[in-house]
């Protein structure tokens, strides 16, 4: 096995003196009309029973969806499901 002449990481970097904060504020997405909570199956609700699948990493994350008018059809950004 060949050695690597790289510096490992530990010698470059330090931890960074400012603090994290406890809680992150909720995103806000100004250019979009709904923000979305996807659920814990990484989904979100949408109107007439639907729902679109996004991830299971982003549960419990808020997302934003544009607002299409006026039979808000997101079947053109999602794939969309009944469950």
């Amino acid at each position: 096995m060949r050695r690597s002449t790289a510096t490992p990481p530990p010698r470059l970097y330090t931890l960074s003196l400012r603090p994290y904060p406890e809680k992150l504020a909720d995103p806000s997405y100004p250019l979009y009309d709904d923000t979305l909570l996807v659920d814990r199956s990484g989904h979100i609700r949408l109107p007439m029973s639907r729902q679109a699948f996004l991830a299971t990493a982003l549960a419990g994350q808020l997302v934003a969806a544009p607002n299409y008018q006026p039979s808000r059809s997101y079947s053109r950004l999602f794939r969309m499901s009944r469950r």
